[in-house]
């Protein structure tokens, strides 16, 4: 019987009706199909176009697991597990090795913020502190009330460093705003809310 081999498509001659494969390598490769292959296959090219930089054109999302934002429900980082190595390495990563070379030490940065993105376009490489400087730049760094912990607004903090100033001992305006009289030592030297002016 003529069956066509279900991986590379050739013609081949079957005593058995269940063979799906011409030879064991195709059959082996079906089983484990190269990175490259595993890897996009796990990869939506239809993404949103990132609204700050629409030039760079729609992200390609990375639709398997991945890490969770910190704080939220949001899905992070994707992760691509790479079985050679035995580790999950980063799908954005994964990506820029794939279409260049490994970085080695440097990161792999987003030009477009979305975390799920892999479309190597959208990715650029760089230090701590260039991917700190991009933050900065685009206003994404948490700050203030803008911090999922945090338990005073900008008033509140304007509000404590006045009356500390009026005579208030720290313990009673810690008591006034449920916080400890530490954190108001901190907001009243300015170690944190430093961007909040008095």
């Amino acid at each position: 019987m003529t069956k066509v081999c279900e991986h590379c498509g050739r013609a081949f001659e079957s005593v058995r009706n269940k063979r799906k494969f011409c030879c064991y390598k195709c059959s082996d490769l079906n089983r484990n199909p190269p990175v490259e292959q595993r890897f996009w296959s796990k990869v939506d090219k239809r993404g949103p176009v990132p609204a700050h930089r629409q030039e760079l054109g729609p992200c390609w999302l990375w639709t398997a697991g991945g890490n969770r934002r910190p704080g939220s429900n949001e899905n992070g980082y994707g992760a691509f597990w790479l079985k050679e190595l035995r580790q999950n390495i980063s799908a954005h990563r994964m990506s820029w090795i794939l279409a260049h070379a490994d970085p080695g030490e440097m990161l792999v940065l987003h030009k477009c913020d979305n975390p799920r993105c892999v479309r190597p376009e959208h990715l650029f490489i760089g230090t701590q502190q260039d991917n700190i400087d991009d933050k900065v730049q685009k206003s994404r760094q948490a700050k203030g009330s803008r911090i999922g912990r945090t338990k005073v607004t900008e008033e509140q903090v304007r509000e404590i460093r006045r009356l500390r100033r009026d005579g208030l001992t720290q313990r009673e305006i810690g008591e006034r705003f449920g916080i400890a009289q530490c954190q108001v030592s901190a907001i009243v030297r300015g170690v944190v809310w430093k961007d909040v002016a008095a």
